[in-house]
């Protein structure tokens, strides 16, 4: 029963986390996202012109990917207009140094309230010839985005359902979830690994673990353990009062338990170890957390290297 217990709080784990991580992937909670196929622009006459049947209400944004070299002093203008008024319904003029900046572009313009099932077409063209900024062909998709206020969705449920129902779908099928649970589940693997061996062979392994591991598996450092895989993989941006303050915490406990350097450079390694998977799974933001807290980590073991051999480091 312990075994079962244990394996359904991974699980969970698994599942929080990954949720999180989808969340902060969304920079714009209130915003629908519609994919379609980058088959649907073209390039002709020095233009990329692109076609898509809106699917919801309040479109407001088109998310295309573009290469980085442009010129620096040409210009672009785009164009958005409904297909069966023909009508612009909106033009805007662009420095194309702004695709260089800003490669996964987002073309911005008055919210369409009543936009579902219509289709509209775009345009985008230089303004001086041969400087028509390039699709990044590496992408097989390009996005329409559809903007709620909070006003809106929170007036009936009808509204708020279709909303939340569409945002869910948009995740499944849109985010390699799968890549990700998996991810997060290296805890679970790990930890029915050990124990089918411990119940097979002998439990000699989990004593091991344990011994070479003290004292990091104690309650203070899990709780420090706790914050920083909270800082890793909960929040998209390092907090530096947060770090600072888990830092502290870790120094005073690497003096008050006489942790030696030895286990902060295996705690090192296990981050190292994790990252590997992060970056095989292309888990974006939470790599550079992790290299940064192998850095900061790394800092600390140097120092006690340093504080626990001070004649040999004279030397």
């Amino acid at each position: 029963m312990k075994y079962v217990f244990n394996v359904l709080i991974l699980i969970l784990g698994a599942v929080f986390f990954s949720v999180m991580y989808v969340l902060n992937l969304d920079l714009r909670p209130t915003v629908l996202s519609q994919r379609h196929s980058l088959r649907a622009l073209k390039e002709k006459d020095n233009k990329i012109i692109g076609s898509f049947i809106a699917q919801h209400d309040n479109l407001s944004m088109i998310n295309i990917v573009f290469n980085r070299t442009y010129p620096t002093n040409s210009f672009s203008r785009f164009t958005l207009r409904e297909l069966s008024t023909g009508k612009i319904l909106h033009s805007s003029q662009i420095g194309l140094d702004q695709y260089s900046m800003y490669p996964d572009y987002i073309f911005g313009f008055p919210i369409i309230t009543n936009s579902k099932n219509k289709k509209y077409i775009f345009e985008i063209y230089a303004i001086e010839k041969n400087n028509l900024p390039k699709l990044d062909n590496s992408q097989n998709n390009f996005f329409s985005k559809y903007t709620f206020s909070v006003k809106s969705l929170l007036k009936g449920k009808e509204g708020l359902r279709y909303f939340l129902t569409n945002k869910v779908l948009f995740y499944i099928f849109n985010f390699d979830l799968i890549k990700i649970f998996l991810f997060f589940c290296l805890p679970l693997f790990f930890y029915i690994f050990s124990t089918l061996y411990s119940l097979v062979y002998s439990s000699k392994l989990i004593n091991k673990i344990k011994k070479y591991i003290y004292p990091l598996n104690k309650p203070y450092f899990v709780i420090i353990l706790c914050g920083i895989c909270f800082d890793i993989f909960i929040f998209r941006s390092t907090s530096i009062k947060l770090a600072i303050l888990l830092l502290f915490f870790y120094g005073f406990g690497i003096f008050k338990f006489k942790v030696p350097f030895e286990k902060t450079f295996l705690l090192c390694f296990l981050i190292l170890t994790i990252n590997v998977f992060a970056i095989t799974m292309n888990v974006t933001y939470i790599i550079e957390k992790m290299f940064l807290w192998i850095y900061i980590l790394l800092f600390f073991g140097i120092l006690q290297v340093i504080m626990e051999n001070p004649t040999s480091s004279n030397n």
